[in-house]
């Protein structure tokens, strides 16, 4: 039961009857991870496309390894200070 513990989330403890239960359960948390990368892609790219640092900031809230509007903000706002010569203008 460890091994599942480890692969899935350490912070969960899993329980299954059956092998293929523990299976599905990793298959479910990692499609629901590769949804939110997806999800976080497009909004990247109209972010880009619009100049928009509000959807950037939605696209940061949107990856799983952000998830917070106070962080997805401070990060716009690095990268914007640190890239201003190559982006240009953003509203």
């Amino acid at each position: 039961m460890s091994d599942i513990q480890q692969v899935c989330n350490p912070k969960i403890i899993v329980v299954v009857a059956h092998p293929n239960d523990a299976e599905a359960f990793c298959g479910g948390m990692i499609a629901k991870a590769i949804q939110a990368v997806k999800l976080y892609e497009q909004l990247a790219v109209d972010a880009i496309l619009q100049h928009s640092s509000r959807l950037a900031i939605q696209a940061l809230m949107s990856h799983p390894l952000v998830r917070s509007f106070t962080r997805a903000t401070k990060l716009v706002g690095v990268y914007m200070y640190a890239h201003t010569a190559y982006i240009g203008e953003w509203r």
